[in-house]
């Protein structure tokens, strides 16, 4: 093996080929947007300001990792991910969740997986431990937080930190769980957003010698007795490669760039499967005003845990929630620069299911508009807010559903079923084919899973 074809410059695309160049191996990384980045890329709004990146920062990134990415990774600014539970609660919560940390660092099938240590870990905790850990990962959000010392504003804020995971409201089995692991099992994310990260990642990978290709997309993969060799890009030009690692979501990777045919049923059945359409929406901003220096502030618009289960009923009937919930952050911005903002809207209609038309965009900007204005910290105004709807998110960045995380986070939707039993471990069953990025394991890191992707190759 000699050529590896990486596509897609997001985040996992750049780990990756960091990885697979520093091991000899020639690297060509296809990215279909004019640069890299994808949605950490920094994205440009009226009046020449740029949003750092619009990924969702979730879980953030092990320190390990930022070390072995390299030294741009690694010298990076970095903060502790925000939390909306109280410092006490919080410390009570990381312990107890502490054995399950490895996992996010770990693939999810194969050797060194850390599932063993993990659950060894949880078990010398105590009977007590075992018993409320597992109590909590099945539990509603709205039953958990309803348990701890939080005022409706606090439960609000903390729930809606994990909506975006998934249509359902915090009322929904396994809304706990999803939460309790990001306050549990988060990271430190870039003081400076993911554009910063991206940036790092691009400088590591062009140290390292591999090329990038931008401004074209892959029209299908090239299969030759069973295996993928390569793929045809939309220009035309063919590209050769021993082997394709795939950052894409899974409905692209492996219902639309395979030819008719070549999929296993069973494979196919996964991919297929995988549920993946997308009900938040963005909003993005620029700010005037004081914001703390080097930090992220988050900001959310629910005072009750009711206004998400509102709003995820009116999106999964196919409306526009009369009230949407904004879970904003603030961006510091550089050289004294005024902050730039990006607010998740929750939830929205899922593609296919509503049309938006201008009457439908223009009220959802004026609801937003207002929303900003209450809710945004003291002395900071929003100006008028630019919005990324699922159909926008999945059509601007080719994303299948225009989900944020390529499919929804959920617990039969995490970790070795993610994005199924067969395509969890990154190798995939056609030779020759990878796959991982935000629809694989960890989901929500930033960049994990296209370096564990990258180890699974080289090793």
């Amino acid at each position: 093996m000699n050529r590896v074809l990486v596509l897609g410059g997001g985040l996992d695309g750049l780990a990756a080929a960091v990885i697979l160049a520093r091991a000899g191996l020639e690297v060509d990384l296809v990215e279909r947007l004019p640069s890299l980045g994808g949605l950490a890329g920094e994205f440009p709004l009226d009046g020449g300001r740029a949003v750092p990146g619009i990924v969702p920062c979730g879980w953030g990134m092990p320190g390990d990792m930022a070390r072995e990415l390299g030294p741009h990774v690694e010298n990076l600014e970095w903060v502790d991910s925000p939390s909306f539970l109280p410092p006490k609660i919080q410390a009570e919560v990381r312990k107890l969740g502490a054995p399950l940390r490895r996992l996010f660092s770990r693939p999810p099938a194969g050797a060194g997986t850390g599932l063993l240590g993990a659950a060894l870990g949880v078990r010398l905790q105590g009977a007590a431990s075992v018993h409320q850990l597992a109590r909590i990962l099945g539990m509603a959000a709205t039953d958990w937080l309803a348990e701890l010392p939080l005022d409706p504003e606090g439960r609000a804020a903390a729930a809606a930190s994990t909506s975006g995971l998934s249509p359902h409201g915090p009322s929904a089995p396994g809304t706990a769980g999803m939460l309790f692991l990001k306050e549990a099992c988060s990271f430190p994310i870039p003081a400076a957003g993911p554009a910063a990260l991206a940036k790092a990642l691009e400088r590591e990978a062009v140290e390292a010698g591999a090329r990038f290709l931008t401004g074209v997309g892959v029209a299908s993969f090239v299969v030759e007795d069973g295996a993928v060799v390569g793929a045809v890009l939309d220009d035309g030009e063919r590209l050769q490669a021993d082997q394709v690692l795939s950052t894409l979501d899974p409905a692209s990777t492996f219902l639309c760039l395979m030819p008719a045919g070549t999929v296993p049923p069973a494979v196919e059945r996964e991919a297929r499967t995988f549920r993946s359409r997308g009900t938040v929406g963005l909003a993005l901003f620029q700010a005037e005003g004081p914001a703390e220096k080097g930090a992220t502030m988050e900001f959310c618009s629910a005072s009750h845990l009711d206004a998400l289960e509102r709003a995820a009923d009116a999106a999964s009937a196919g409306r526009v929630p009369d009230s949407p919930v904004l879970m904003g952050r603030l961006w510091q911005g550089r050289d004294g620069a005024s902050p730039t903002g990006v607010a998740e809207i929750l939830h929205l209609p899922a593609p296919g299911t509503f049309t938006w038309n201008e009457e439908a965009r223009g009220s959802l900007r004026a609801t937003v508009k207002v929303e900003l204005e209450m809710h945004l910290p003291a002395g900071v105004k929003a100006g008028p807010p630019t919005l990324l709807t699922p159909e926008d998110i999945g059509i601007r960045f080719g994303i299948t559903g225009g989900h944020l995380f390529h499919g929804e986070v959920v617990p039969d939707q995490w970790h070795l079923m993610r994005p199924g039993r067969l395509l969890s471990g990154y190798q995939s069953p056609i030779q020759g084919l990878l796959s991982a990025g935000r629809g694989h394991h960890p989901a929500g890191t930033l960049a994990v899973s296209g370096l564990l992707a990258a180890r699974a190759l080289v090793d």
